[in-house]
């Protein structure tokens, strides 16, 4: 079918047009949440957090002439290091619009009231990947595991996980102080309720391990000495998403015994 040029041109008017209105479904973020942009607040936990897509905005909300923000590279993030030549946002309400996809670093480059620097000292720096909207490559919810308490003793980590809805593709992130604790995935609930890690380089031990849940049916432990059979341990059952509603929870899940 043949078009004219004047249908061309009213098509590709549109196509721009389109383009150009942000989607309704952008979320605004406010950087921090409650906290806002401030000294010793953990914002890379808070970025893993969320997810991010183009068209979303990141509000950076402080008192104004405290801080600053600057969007830079990964290696100006890694050094919190920026340019002599490149201007920062001070408005104490600074609002980016995340336009394309891939990896954002953002930045503080101030001192605060004790004359600590904010990247280096005070953990004023995080960076993200920004999705296109729909994108099936982008990674599902992250679960802090143990919430605020992170992973430690003394903690009911199977109430925690029973608590929560997880699905294939979700996150856990294992906060803890690097060298006293460790994350294994039990080869079966056997080992799990036993507490026999796999081989010791399969453990994790960073103090901010992220594992990626891929199958439907995982057991967490800690291999340092006797903290599995002291309570650090948990089992995790996750629905798979691209099943239809109807079969999700067709059978019912009994957590093995601790």
């Amino acid at each position: 079918m043949a078009i004219n040029k004047p249908t061309i041109i009213i098509l590709i008017i549109a196509t721009v047009a389109a383009l150009a209105i942000p989607s309704a479904s952008a979320t605004e973020h406010i950087v921090g949440g409650d906290k806002g942009w401030v000294f010793g607040f953990d914002y890379q936990t808070w970025a893993l957090q969320q997810r991010f897509y183009v068209g979303d905005k990141l509000v950076f909300n402080y008192p104004v002439g405290k801080y600053n923000v600057f969007e830079v590279g990964d290696a100006g993030w890694e050094d919190c290091y920026v340019s002599s030549k490149k201007k920062g946002l001070t408005s104490g309400h600074d609002v980016i619009t995340l336009e394309t996809p891939g990896n954002k670093f953002f930045i503080c480059q101030a001192k605060n009231d004790e004359g600590k620097r904010c990247c280096e000292e005070g953990s004023m720096k995080f960076h993200i990947t920004v999705f296109v909207p729909n994108d099936p490559g982008a990674p599902g919810k992250l679960h802090v595991v143990g919430d605020d308490k992170g992973w430690t003793l003394n903690v009911d980590y199977q109430a925690w996980a029973n608590g929560k809805k997880f699905n294939i593709g979700d996150q856990l992130l294992f906060k803890y102080p690097a060298g006293k604790h460790s994350v294994f995935q039990a080869i079966d609930e056997t080992s799990f309720k036993e507490c026999i890690p796999p081989n010791a380089d399969e453990g994790l031990s960073n103090g901010y391990d992220i594992v990626t849940l891929d199958a439907p049916d995982t057991w967490f432990i800690c291999g340092a000495p006797d903290h599995c059979k002291k309570g650090m341990k948990f089992f995790v059952h996750a629905s798979d998403p691209s099943k239809s509603p109807g079969f999700q929870g067709s059978r019912k899940l009994i957590p093995p015994k601790l």
